[in-house]
């Protein structure tokens, strides 16, 4: 099954208007007056945001069956519909879709009516979906610049993301034929980044392209260098520039075009929450406390590597059987740190132990992420003399730490 991610427009709306004011449909003449009123209500709805929809309904209802009666006319009573049924006969193979509207009554009405028409057009292994409450996407509307780059944008791109990270394994394709047109570029890079499949029809024809996939160079490097501030952005979603550390000031330079200043607070723009979603889905991500980094960053290729290894077997581990005894090894005589426990990790040639922590957190995309703090690591002769002298080590370092500040950590990256 594929996921089809599809924006949706008001062509239906302004398809129906044409025919009306062209006398082209099949109105009996005494009805008339009720198309006058639609074209009416047309009118009145069309600069109207999503929260004047609940007011509407009874409005609404009154039009909303000439309004299904013609989508079900003709497959091409509207972009979204055409392109849909054509995306379906080209790849051969049952839809899971889902329609995403504009912040606008119009934009919501028609994404209901698509559903409702595409439910019986569809095969019958497919699935079309429209929730209101998530699928009208709060700010994508173009009167206001600055709500359409801060809200708007940002907004779509985490809810497709929330859709495509489900945790049901589909391939994701996006239909951007429909909807604002100043959502195009962003969603081309979306695609490319992801390699999301991206289809198109132009209105005026009956061929779909499908734009080919092309290689993108992007400098990962400048996003691993700057994981900590957008980690911290993805995390906190909004941070006051004065209260930023002066290090994170710095790395802003660094992420200029990634990043929305308004009224003295910084966020992640639309391309970053692009850059940092795949970054970070291409690795997994550990925070090592400060002295500790600074070790592991000089460390040589092979003692990095068994560093590296005993990591994802502590993730590996927690996330598959949180009772093993080895994530909470029982130290005489030594304290940790608050919330910290010890791992002992014994894999073949692993001797490793480490003082550890995690934290469960819903992601901006509505994703389960646990974040992994390692407050020190001790390897090779300090874990298995005689004397155990990593414990000492450890209780040393309880001793001064334990509270340890959440902003002294530092992400390392391990490819997945």
């Amino acid at each position: 099954m594929f996921k089809i991610i599809a924006t949706v427009g008001t062509s239906l709306l302004t398809n129906l208007r044409r025919e009306i004011q062209n006398n082209k449909t099949s109105m009996q003449n005494d009805r008339s007056n009720e198309y006058g009123d639609i074209i009416a209500f047309l009118d009145d709805i069309k600069d109207k945001t999503f929260v004047c929809y609940k007011p509407l309904e009874d409005k609404i209802k009154k039009i909303k069956k000439t309004l299904v009666d013609f989508a079900k006319k003709s497959d091409y009573s509207c972009a979204e519909i055409k392109s849909l049924l054509s995306i379906q006969k080209e790849i051969k193979a049952d839809l899971l879709i889902y329609l995403l509207a504009s912040d606008s009554v119009s934009s919501a009405l028609v994404a209901m009516i698509i559903k409702e028409v595409l439910e019986n057009k569809l095969n019958s292994g497919s699935m079309i979906n429209f929730n209101e409450n998530l699928d009208v996407i709060e700010g994508l509307q173009v009167r206001d610049r600055e709500k359409f780059c801060n809200d708007g944008m940002p907004n779509l791109v985490k809810r497709i993301y929330n859709i495509a990270d489900d945790g049901y394994s589909s391939e994701v394709i996006l239909n951007i034929t429909a909807g604002y047109k100043g959502t195009i570029p962003f969603l081309t890079i979306l695609g490319q980044v992801n390699h999301f499949p991206l289809y198109y029809i132009f209105e005026e024809t009956d061929a779909l392209i499908k734009i080919p996939q092309t290689p993108v160079d992007i400098d990962w490097e400048k996003i691993g260098k700057n994981a900590d501030l957008l980690e911290k952005l993805e995390k906190e979603g909004t941070i006051e520039e004065k209260k930023m550390c002066q290090e994170d000031i710095k790395a802003l330079k660094d992420i200029e075009t990634l990043i929305e200043r308004y009224e003295g607070m910084v966020c992640l723009n639309s391309l970053g929450i692009i850059f940092w979603h795949r970054y970070r889905s291409s690795y997994e991500l550990f925070k090592l406390y400060k002295d500790e980094f600074e070790r592991y960053i000089k460390l040589a290729e092979d003692e990095k590597n068994r560093i590296d290894k005993a990591l994802l077997d502590l993730k590996k581990k927690y996330e598959n059987n949180p009772g093993d005894s080895q994530l909470k090894h029982r130290l005489q005589g030594c304290s940790l740190p608050t919330g910290y426990d010890c791992f002992k990790c014994n894999e073949e040639r692993v001797e490793i132990r480490m003082l550890w922590h995690a934290e469960s957190r819903k992601g901006k995309y509505g994703e389960s992420l646990t974040d992994f703090y390692i407050a020190i690591i001790s390897a090779g002769s300090e874990v298995h003399n005689a004397n155990d002298e990593y414990v000492k080590t450890f209780n040393d370092f309880a001793m001064k730490h334990q509270d340890l500040e959440m902003d002294k950590f530092h992400v390392i990256k391990i490819k997945k």
